[in-house]
């Protein structure tokens, strides 16, 4: 089950044993994922044989871009009505007063107030089981859009057995362009902060550099 994940917020089957309101997409769907891989090597000074070429010549450039749609969560309200149809399960759920909103991707922390308003629900009464209460996982957070790259170059030396002696040098760079992916909103329509995006995502990496040497032989 999603709810097992670490994915998503406030997903919670609060429904008990209703399937009609607990069917939703999962804490983990992701509607959309693209990756692309590619590798590049330069045209300068490959066919130089001096000491320039020898440095600025022969560089290999390799990326990754993957770009993944948002995971779904899902707004509560903790000082909701209770168990509103009885059955001795509470739900936590508010009751939707604007389904134009429905699948709005929340993803930025300066309009995050603006898509996620908290007119847009209410709380749930006995009156709207059945009809009025929001579904699971409505709605989305922020995608993931990194690159990750590469530049790598193999210099052979002029001296050992057969000449075989080389040595590998190699810069990595992950999330090269230091795309933060923001967490999700606050989904709680009981809260202050109802909407606020306060952090990032647990996912999320700060660009991190790595430099390797490798001596071959």
């Amino acid at each position: 089950m999603s709810e097992a994940t670490f994915v998503g917020a406030g997903d919670t089957n609060a429904n008990g044993p209703n399937a009609r309101d607990s069917r939703a997409l999962s804490r983990f769907h992701t509607p959309h994922r693209f990756t692309l891989f590619g590798v590049y090597q330069s045209p300068f000074f490959n066919r130089r044989t001096d000491f320039i070429g020898q440095i600025l010549g022969g560089w290999n450039i390799s990326g990754v871009w993957k770009f993944a749609h948002g995971t779904p969560f899902t707004v509560i309200n903790s000082s909701g009505f209770g168990d509103i149809n009885f059955d001795g399960f509470t739900e936590i759920r508010p009751a939707l007063v604007d389904p134009s909103i429905l699948g709005t991707r929340v993803n930025n922390p300066n309009t995050s107030v603006q898509s996620l308003p908290r007119e847009a629900f209410r709380a749930a009464t006995v009156a709207d089981f059945g009809c009025c209460v929001l579904g699971r996982n409505t709605f989305y957070g922020d995608a993931v859009n990194n690159v990750d790259l590469s530049l790598y170059k193999t210099f052979q030396l002029p001296f050992g057995e057969n000449l075989n002696h080389r040595i590998s040098v190699r810069a990595d760079f992950f999330n090269a362009f230091n795309k933060v992916q923001y967490g999700f909103p606050n989904p709680d329509l009981a809260s202050v902060n109802f909407g606020r995006i306060t952090g990032a995502s647990n996912t999320y990496s700060p660009r991190n550099i790595q430099i390797s040497l490798r001596y071959i032989f």
